[in-house]
């Protein structure tokens, strides 16, 4: 099968692609740009005449008419789906593990965690036939792409049947939940209430704090704003009532978002992780073009990092990096070298043996690149 026809099919369906390299899920270019437009042919065209073995990726909503691709990392959960559905026949993508199965919609959907999968929507991609898998596999398709149904809030519900949210993005990007479930038992949402509601007095402020940090480990609250949250405080304060007894719901809530603003980093999550996290599902650096994958990821970062604290230099431990990413710490110590040689990092302040205190950078290429 010819990457370069079935790239251009999907194009023609109106959907936005971009090249992935061979056997991987990473985009071959800076794929930002295609979630605002869709490539134009000679893009294509030129992308697989000088690399033929790399992979199609679909950039999903509404650069792509609201595409939004339900991905099922179980292929037993996605036979219970499919015998319950009763839907219009959806494209369907096998996986090396599971099945993504397409559908547009005319309310935009955010990429989003759910039970036995991911939601794909505005901001991220799938990997596309016939692309081939890590393992030397084909993704192809289960059930053609011939059309691409248009589904109502109520279908998107039946699609994500275990999921509790579906997030839309209007067009000024501020994020509020269209479908709006109580947790369902033992959900990861409903288990972080239960785990940060008071066992006595004077334990409120404590508790609003840890909770700040459980729901910001849930991928399906973590990019929330406050507001987003209020049903959950509801829920939170009904059960957390009896030992609060002299402050309200509003002067708690109120509490909560304050925390929920400071709160940067997920509970049990090192901010370290975290910005790896964010690096690895962001675009590299445009100034660290060519420098490697393992220079790009490190320069990701240092941008996540300054973007935490804006005003301030970060400290970074070579040791640190070195258990999260892999790199060797003298491979570290090279890379950042390579970092600041470009003007993407400038050096603050050398390691401090005596005071055990580690080199401390600022990110001076633009964090918005």
């Amino acid at each position: 099968m010819d990457v370069t026809q079935e790239a251009m099919k999907y194009l023609r369906m109106g959907l936005s692609v971009i090249p992935l390299y061979e056997g991987s899920k990473m985009a071959a270019v800076d794929w930002k740009q295609f979630q605002q437009r869709k490539p134009c042919m000679a893009e294509v065209v030129n992308w697989y005449a000088a690399n033929p073995n790399w992979g199609v990726g679909i950039v999903c909503g509404s650069v792509s008419g609201g595409l939004v691709v339900r991905d099922f990392d179980d292929t037993k959960l996605y036979d219970t789906w499919l015998r319950a559905y009763t839907g219009p026949r959806l494209p369907t993508v096998q996986t090396s593990r599971g099945y993504h199965v397409y559908f547009r919609t005319k309310q935009p959907v955010r990429l989003q965690k759910c039970d036995g999968g991911e939601i794909r929507g505005e901001g991220s991609y799938v990997v596309a036939p016939p692309s081939v898998h890590q393992d030397g596999g084909y993704y192809q398709w289960h059930i053609p792409l011939v059309d691409l149904p248009v589904l109502s809030v109520d279908q998107c519900r039946s699609i994500i049947t275990l999921s509790s949210f579906i997030h839309p993005i209007t067009p000024n990007t501020h994020i509020t939940p269209i479908i709006q479930l109580d947790p369902p038992p033992g959900s990861p949402i409903l288990r972080a209430i239960l785990d940060c509601v008071p066992t006595g007095p004077g334990q409120r402020n404590q508790c609003l704090w840890r909770l700040a940090g459980k729901l910001k480990a849930i991928e399906q609250t973590a990019e929330l704003g406050s507001d987003q949250l209020k049903h959950l405080l509801e829920i939170w304060y009904e059960k957390a009532e009896p030992f609060i007894r002299t402050k309200g719901f509003q002067k708690s809530f109120e509490d909560f978002a304050e925390q929920w603003e400071y709160r940067r980093v997920p509970e049990g999550v090192s901010l370290l992780q975290r910005c790896m996290e964010r690096a690895m599902l962001s675009p590299p650096p445009k100034r660290s073009d060519g420098t490697g994958k393992e220079v790009q990821l490190l320069a990701g970062i240092c941008r996540e990092l300054q973007k935490a604290n804006p005003e301030q230099p970060f400290f970074l431990s070579q040791e640190a990096l070195e258990k999260i990413t892999g790199i060797s710490q003298s491979g570290v110590s090279r890379k950042l070298k390579i970092l600041c040689s470009l003007r993407i990092l400038s050096k603050v302040s050398e390691h401090d043996h005596a005071r055990r205190r580690c080199a401390s950078y600022r990110y001076v290429a633009p964090l918005d690149e």
